[in-house]
């Protein structure tokens, strides 16, 4: 009933009531707390299969990839169908084509801007971005910095940590955040930002951007120049997961067990806001952390505790696959003013996506209990987004395997963070494996120390006894291998002075820890506005027709205006058929709720 309902709703519509919606907090906060599940997922579905379309027929390079493997997009009809449709990745898809071929007509947008990534899985590429498709994503950032951060009765100062430069996160965090709030852009640099919070004061809230190294890096250094406990310091991070002992140990830093610590998911290929923790996510994550059989349940083959973030699945269409024999997912972007659209395209995270609805499924069979130790921690129900779950752990590539047994970053670091002398005095690390002359597999570790910390042999050997240890109890299919072959899984441990061997170029963007050899009124005012010249150009030079994008002339003719008309005049009999029956199918049924 669902499903059939969503399909007779024209796309377009969907369109403009998700913009009406995100010109509102309050309106896009009780859209996303109390609509049904199932009709999101739907309205999903649809628009996916509506970007693969306008993809198809617009876009050079995706009409080329599709030829090359035999798929026509006319049979394409259905989510069953979209299934057939292969991944597009960087190597199969970005670098094969032009940046031209791979956008909307083969042409840059006439206004937006073009970002680089950092390379961290290889050479820098560039990102093409209309104006549009920034200005949404605005809207859609400024809900997540309300919702987590409620800075309605706060006057926060935002500070940009993130390396500067054309890298991405560095330029759109400040891009996108000054437009409803204000930020500075420093970069990573301690002395800076601790000075600007002195100069501004006590008064007001501090909210820092910042990969989570830099962020340790920050507090660690940054509490012999500031008492961090006077102000009022909150942080967003990303780029790479982070334990739970991670949190704790900021919050500690910096003497305010208070503090908002929140990570975001997002990706240069995409948009940096596909994802983001959730005072409901971040409560799951700490429940399966202490409960073995709800964190199998919840994470299945997954080796390590990932970050779990919401996220909008009207704006990411995303599905679980299976990549290099591990748990990965694409994302299709369901932004409809985007430059350079992206079908099905995989970010080689290691992770997967789970529904909503199964997720309190699982959470009712083995914790009966928790929705009342989540009202006990402050978080009330009708607060709670019904958005889907996304877990990362990292990318496919930033793990080892000993003997079938992944090894993870966060399992190091984990490891470091249970001895409280090797945690201060380690900068950074790496993971390798290789084969020696003989072809004996080899495990090592290798550890950057603080500067100031000189590598000893009694050193090397605390490091090596106590990861050891730490692994064989965090981590089963370790202990399992190691336990088979302790030669083999015995790690090799090499200790270098701050800023020397493989750690002699310090990356301040991203480290590299893998050492390789949604009111009837408004909707028809929307509907009938669309007839008029003015509003033609909401889209820029674009418009959504049928399934494709279109590009309008200037000054659109009287023709073509009495036929938008019309149009509208069709769309505006089927809105008032069945917006009843939409809002009807948004109230939450009272059986298989919370």
């Amino acid at each position: 009933m669902i499903s059939r309902f969503v399909r007779l709703i024209p796309t377009r519509l969907l369109y403009l009531y998700e913009s009406f919606l995100l010109r509102n907090y309050k309106r896009t906060k009780k859209f996303l707390t109390s609509t049904n599940p199932r009709i999101l997922e739907e309205i999903s579905r649809k628009k996916a299969l509506q970007v693969f379309k306008i993809a198809a027929r617009n876009v050079p390079a995706y009409k080329k990839f599709l030829e090359e493997h035999n798929i026509n997009p006319d049979e394409i009809r259905t989510i069953e169908d979209f299934k057939k449709v292969p991944i597009t990745t960087k190597e199969n898809y970005i670098r094969k084509y032009t940046y031209e071929e791979r956008c909307i007509q083969g042409r840059f947008p006439p206004y937006g801007n073009i970002d680089e990534s950092s390379g961290s899985s290889g050479t820098p590429v560039n990102w093409i971005h209309s104006k549009e498709e920034v200005e949404r994503l605005a809207k859609a950032a400024q809900f997540e910095y309300q919702y987590t951060y409620n800075p309605t009765n706060k006057r926060y100062i935002i500070i940009g940590a993130w390396s500067m430069g054309a890298w991405t996160t560095g330029v759109k965090f400040a891009e996108i955040i000054e437009n409803f709030s204000i930020v500075k852009s420093i970069g990573p640099d301690v002395d800076k930002i601790v000075n600007t919070i002195k100069t501004f004061g006590k008064e007001y809230n501090y909210l820092i951007g910042a990969y989570p190294p830099f962020i340790k890096k920050l507090v660690d250094e940054g509490s012999k120049k500031i008492r961090w406990k006077d102000y009022k310091i909150d942080f967003v991070t990303g780029g790479e997961p982070f334990i739970e002992e991670w949190r704790d140990y900021i919050r500690r830093k910096i003497g305010n067990p208070d503090s908002i610590i929140i990570s975001s998911y997002g990706a240069s290929d995409i948009d940096i806001g596909i994802a983001f923790e959730t005072p409901f996510s971040i409560f799951i994550r700490k429940l399966a952390k202490k409960n073995k059989v709800l964190r199998k349940e919840i994470f299945g083959s997954l080796d390590v505790d990932p970050v779990i973030f919401q996220y909008d699945i009207t704006e990411h269409y995303i599905e679980n696959i299976k990549k290099k024999g591990k748990p990965t997912f694409h994302i299709t972007l369901l932004n409809p003013v985007v430059a350079s659209p992206k079908v099905k395209y995989c970010l080689e995270d290691e992770g997967k996506t789970i529904s909503f609805d199964k997720m309190l499924q699982i959470l009712r069979k083995f914790v009966p209990g928790y929705m009342e130790e989540l009202q006990r921690q402050g978080l009330k129900k009708e607060d709670i987004l019904r958005l889907p779950f996304l877990f990362v752990s990292g990318r496919i590539d930033e793990t080892v395997s000993i003997d079938g047994a992944n090894v993870y970053p966060t399992h190091i670091y984990l490891s470091l963070s249970r001895d409280e002398e090797l945690h201060d005095i380690t900068n950074s690390f790496k993971i390798s494996t290789k084969f020696d002359e003989k072809q004996n597999f080899k495990f090592y570790l290798l550890f950057e120390l603080k500067k100031g910390i000189k590598p000893s042999k009694k050193l090397r050997e605390k490091y090596h006894r106590t990861i050891l240890r730490q692994l064989i109890e965090i981590n089963d299919g370790f202990k399992e291998s190691y336990l088979k072959d302790k030669k083999a899984a015995d790690p090799h441990v090499l200790l270098y002075p701050y800023h020397t061997g493989p750690f002699k170029e310090y990356n301040l963007i991203k480290r590299k820890y893998i050492f390789k050899p949604v009111e009837v009124a408004v909707i028809l005012f929307l509907s009938f506005i669309l007839s008029s010249a003015k509003y033609m150009n909401f889209l820029g030079n674009y418009n959504i027709v049928g399934n494709a994008f279109i590009e309008l002339p200037p000054h659109p003719t009287i023709g073509y205006s009495l036929l938008q008309l019309l149009v509208n005049t069709l769309i505006v009999f089927s809105v008032l058929m069945s917006f009843f029956a939409l809002i009807k199918s948004m109230v939450p049924k009272r059986n298989g709720g919370y």
